[in-house]
């Protein structure tokens, strides 16, 4: 072993023994195994591991790197030192600090915790991250607009719908934790639970509705937050509530033979409450699943009833929200079970004994037995289960697909042939508007909505659904039980306005005067029976170019409509909406053509100064010249382009057309004096009203080599000197030049030393050597 292994061998061993008496050998003894046993473990290297735990925010915003912690090792081991558990990326060790950073911010949302394990040596330190919650999410109503529906005889209290808003921070914290508030509402009718959403009716809510017929609600609802503290995050959505009839009533009662054969379970009855959340419980003298309620609030007895056993079941249906509260009183259904002859007739003693005398007459008998096979014949008709006459109230904005009602129906015959149903709406279903859809493995029929309905069209539909069997019925007629008659009554809601056309068109001239009337936009309201006023409103006029007339939709111009400024077409929405707070409202597009007018003049484009001709005229020479009008085609191009009427113009220059845009200019003549001309030109569009303009080409003629280039000057162009004056100021600068030179070289003869003059004697010899 080396001699630190040695020392340190004996240094603690005496450490250790000096607690132990002379006495003592086994505690020195074992003081110096102990101390062996600790030098090994320093020997052969122990890991020694430490864990950390620390929190950081979410969305940190910089500067990178962000310094989270210091990894307590040696500064050696840093530079080797290896990240476990950073598969994302995210972390790293700066090798000169020992500091534990990120590179980029954290997302609790996307994961709350980390666990880095920093290895280096036989050492290593777990860092257990904490991503702490920032409220960087702003709550979501489920929907823009929500729907619900209360029915009238609704408790005040009793919650009949659930805003509901997500919140992608963490629930367990402030920021998650939501407030609800009605902002906007129709008087204080209606009430919302700040931290649940449950909406429902006040008790002036309730009076209300027992003593109006009004049909919709329109609410605005508002989520927060941080508990609904200042600056928390928020959303809002309108909250349209159709006020439904109350159909809460006890069905008839219904009888059922006992032993009734068929598929179960079996449809005997049926109950409605309106409202957005509903769930029925059934409760009375049954034991079990014997009776049972859907969703849909339809009563099934779930297998055959025995006479003998109850004849007569008395059944409370209760409707509660979601809560488990109840909406109104239970309903009761009596359930009376008919008597069937199903039980034979009984002795009351297994065998009677009878003495006669032996000189009793009697006849002689003798026994055969008879079997009469009793085929069965299609002589019962299917009859309905439910009462004959159905009543039903629905909104006429439910949507196609709606169940109506759910019928069965039960045939006594035996064989199955004899009891094949079909099923039809005999009556009241002229337009289409409801179909049925048979169920032959359990003798049911559905009625729902097929079209979409419209309370201002019909307000109630009686339909008649009959059931037959498919083979003919012998030795009977079919009865009114073979009929079901369904009333459908419509609740009235509230429509938006309609306009007479979705879109609107209209075509003005450009310089159509501020205040004409350009056009009149008209709606309407459906609700024939609560038809409200109208209000009109322009969205989206960023030019601020309309107006219109509240009451009476007529839109008139502000200012000119620049064709050349707006464009071919103006757009904007109207608006219909209906008078007072919450009224609904619809919108159609304006589309305004505006129709050119030939309002611009045309002008020459591009510079024309170093254009040059030669003369004498080279026939090849020519110079295109171009122009524009900001009106459209049809008051702008073609183009015409000509000289003005003058004779000795238009013997010097000639203008040919090139296209409707362009034109050449070229010499007519064979020779022009060398110098700049300005040749005149007339530019006119070809407008109904054409516009012309007059303008001046500037265009140097000269005398031109071989190569078409000029050579000669030529007189003097505006803002050129002359040849005189070029040379008067040359020479002016040179003798300015030439005094400012001899200035300097004065200067510097006056400033240079003096010496006195002397003869030869008066240097030393050998100085002169």
């Amino acid at each position: 072993m080396s001699p630190t292994f040695n020392w340190l061998v004996n240094q603690l061993h005496k450490a250790l023994s000096s607690r132990c008496t002379a006495e003592t050998r086994v505690c020195r003894m074992s003081c110096l195994y102990l101390a062996v046993f600790f030098c090994v473990l320093v020997q052969v290297g122990v890991s020694f591991t430490s864990v950390k735990r620390i929190r950081v925010p979410e969305n940190y915003r910089g500067p990178w790197p962000w310094y989270l912690t210091k990894i307590e090792m040696a500064a050696d081991v840093w530079q080797k030192a290896v990240l476990a558990g950073n598969e994302d990326g995210i972390f790293e060790l700066d090798p000169v600090s020992g500091l534990l950073c990120a590179l980029k911010p954290f997302d609790r949302e996307e994961k709350a915790n980390y666990t880095i394990t920093v290895i280096g040596g036989n050492k290593t330190v777990t860092v257990n991250i904490d991503v702490m919650d920032v409220n960087d999410h702003i709550p979501v109503l489920d929907q823009s607009t929500l729907h619900g529906i209360v029915c009238r005889g609704t408790r005040a209290g009793v919650s009949f719908l659930h805003v509901v808003a997500t919140d992608g921070d963490d629930p367990t914290t402030e920021n998650a934790d939501l407030r609800y508030k009605i902002i906007q509402s129709d008087g204080s009718w209606f009430h919302i639970d700040p931290r649940t959403g449950a909406v429902s009716l006040t008790e002036q809510g309730v009076t209300y509705l027992s003593r109006s017929d009004v049909s919709h609600f329109r609410l605005k609802v508002q989520v927060k937050d941080l508990g609904g503290r200042p600056f928390a995050f928020e959303d809002s959505s309108n909250l349209e509530i159709v006020v439904a009839e109350n159909t809460w009533s006890s069905p008839n009662p219904v009888s059922i033979p006992e032993n009734l054969r068929g598929d179960y379970p079996f449809l005997i009855s049926q109950v409605l409450w309106n409202s957005t959340e509903v769930r029925y419980e059934l409760s009375g003298g049954f034991v079990g699943d014997l009776f049972t309620i859907d969703e849909s609030g339809n009563i099934y007895v779930t297998e055959e009833l025995d006479w003998e056993r109850q004849s007569e079941y008395q059944i409370m249906v209760s409707a509660l929200n979601n809560e488990g509260a109840l909406y109104s009183e239970p309903l009761n259904i009596t359930v009376t079970v008919t008597d069937e002859n199903d039980n034979a007739p009984v002795f009351k003693q297994d065998t009677y004994v009878v003495e006669i005398t032996e000189a009793t007459r009697k006849g002689l008998r003798g026994s055969c037995t008879v079997v009469i096979d009793v085929k069965d014949v299609n002589d019962n008709p299917p009859v309905f289960i439910l009462d004959q006459v159905l009543t039903f109230i629905i909104a006429e904005d439910a949507a196609p697909g709606t169940t109506i009602v759910t019928l069965m129906a039960i045939d006594d015959d035996v064989e199955t042939v004899n009891k094949a149903m079909e099923f039809s709406i005999q009556s009241g279903n002229e337009d289409g508007t409801f179909r049925i859809r048979p169920d032959g493995d359990k003798n049911a029929v559905t009625v729902f909505l097929e079209k979409d309905l419209d309370y201002e069209r019909v307000q109630e539909y009686r339909l008649v659904v009959a059931v037959k069997n498919v083979v003919e019925l012998l030795g009977v007629e079919y009865g009114p039980n073979s009929t079901a008659s369904i009333i459908i009554s419509l609740s009235n809601v509230n429509e938006a306005p309609v306009f007479t056309e979705e879109k609107y068109e209209v075509q003005i001239p450009e310089n159509t005067p501020p205040g004409a009337l350009i056009l009149n936009v008209s709606a309407s309201d459906p609700d024939i029976h609560h038809q409200a006023s109208l209000r009109y409103s322009i969205r989206g006029d960023v030019r601020n170019l309309l107006s219109i007339q509240e009451d009476s939709g007529k839109i008139k111009l502000r200012q000119l409509m620049d064709r050349e400024q707006y464009g071919d077409t103006y757009r904007v929405l109207v608006l219909a909406q209906e008078a007072g707070d919450g009224g609904l409202s619809a919108s159609a597009e304006v589309v305004i053509h505006i129709l050119d007018v030939n309002d611009n003049i045309p002008t020459l484009i591009g510079d024309y100064r170093s254009e040059y001709f030669c003369t004498p005229k080279r026939e090849e020479q020519r110079t295109i010249i171009t122009a524009f009008d900001r009106d459209s085609p049809e008051n702008s191009v073609p183009f015409t382009f000509t000289l003005p009427n003058n004779a000795q113009l238009r013997s010097q220059w000639k203008l040919t057309a090139i296209n409707g845009t362009h034109a050449y200019l070229s010499m007519r003549s064979h020779h022009l004096d060398s110098k700049v001309h300005k040749v005149p030109i007339i530019i006119a569009d070809s407008g109904a009203k054409p516009q012309s303009r007059h303008v001046s080409i500037t265009v140097l003629v000269c005398h031109c080599n071989n190569r078409a280039v000029c050579k000669v000057d030529v007189d003097k162009m505006p803002g050129m000197p002359t040849l005189s004056s070029a040379l008067g100021i040359l020479l002016g600068t040179l003798g300015a030049i030439g005094i400012i030179l001899i200035i300097i070289f004065s200067h510097l003869a006056l400033s240079a030393p003096r010496h006195k003059a002397g003869t030869t004697d008066d240097i030393p010899l050998k100085s002169a050597i």
